[in-house]
């Protein structure tokens, strides 16, 4: 019949396909391992389910950094995962930033390697004269992420939104971003549950929704009025709640890079940033402590 093409084309544009397949294909331009519809099992759901693209990238440019001398594989190196899921949203979302937060650690999920201490150093200097203490271990004034050469990264630059909404929708729909975050998160901890740890190597993690639509970053201004405007990336922190192995539940916080599709090859420049920032200062954190010194 005529027009079949045309139905089908249109019926597509209303998708995520589209966007899907430009990510995937914006990716791979850009030298990362892309895998479509990568499989994850959803233990809430009891489920096999898949995120829309699950990315890799493996950098071992500071390799030579390497304390010591170790087995084939176990070098300085760090390896990207980006944790992508795509919706189409033909309404503005809205995110409400309360203040001018900003992150002042890297969340729990964001890191695997054998070196745990450097998951929990702050982005920032500490004000006390002491340390600060971090689940449970001291750490001394000096230990950030600053103090090891992190100068940039889109979490110390970019303030934290912390609810969202669809404009021209009631309460009661559901919200897209809410369910790919949660979605996100659930494929993220099982792909990080998959990856062994070499001596020397670390995984970054980065959870990710790309929306086809518009995103708008809405804050209060001095005067109690709303400031709106749209922008084509940001930050949002969700808290949640986990159960452990013993099935005890508790509240850990998550931050996700909301990006429209239009800012999407922008963003993976401020990625690639901000990976080669974090590896450096993975390199210079597993330096012998003598070799650390200012």
């Amino acid at each position: 019949m005529k027009g079949d093409k045309a139905n089908i084309l249109s019926d597509l544009e209303k998708s995520g396909f589209p966007t899907e397949i430009y990510v995937s294909s914006t990716l791979e331009q850009q030298e990362w391992m892309v895998y479509n519809g990568s499989l994850f099992f959803d233990r809430e759901e009891s489920k096999e389910r898949e995120i829309d693209v699950h990315a890799v990238k493996v950098d071992d440019s500071f390799a030579n950094r390497t304390p010591k001398k170790v087995n084939l594989g176990d070098v300085c190196k760090s390896i990207s995962h980006l944790i992508i899921e795509v919706k189409k949203c033909e309404k503005p979302l809205i995110f409400f930033q309360y203040g001018r937060e900003y992150a002042s650690s890297f969340p729990n999920q964001a890191f695997k390697s054998k070196k745990e201490r450097f998951h929990h150093l702050l982005l920032d200097d500490v004000s006390s004269a002491y340390g600060y203490r971090s689940r449970g271990d001291f750490f001394t004034r000096k230990e950030t992420l600053k103090w090891y050469g992190l100068t940039k990264h889109r979490y110390k630059e970019n303030p934290l939104h912390k609810t969202f909404y669809t404009a021209f929708t009631s309460p009661s729909q559901p919200n897209p971003v809410y369910e790919a975050v949660k979605k996100t998160y659930k494929a993220l901890m099982y792909q990080k549950s998959r990856y062994g740890n070499g001596t020397y190597v670390l995984h970054i993690f980065s959870p990710i929704v790309v929306v086809d639509g518009d995103l708008w970053s809405a804050r209060l201004d001095k005067k109690g009025k709303i400031n709106l405007e749209k922008v084509e990336h940001l930050l949002l922190e969700v808290k949640q709640l986990i159960s452990d192995e013993k099935r005890r539940r508790f509240e850990e916080e998550q931050i996700y890079d909301i990006v429209s599709r239009r800012g999407f090859n922008k963003f993976l420049t401020l990625i690639k940033r901000d990976d080669l920032s974090l590896y450096n200062a993975w390199s210079n954190f597993i330096q012998p402590k003598e070799e650390n010194k200012k």
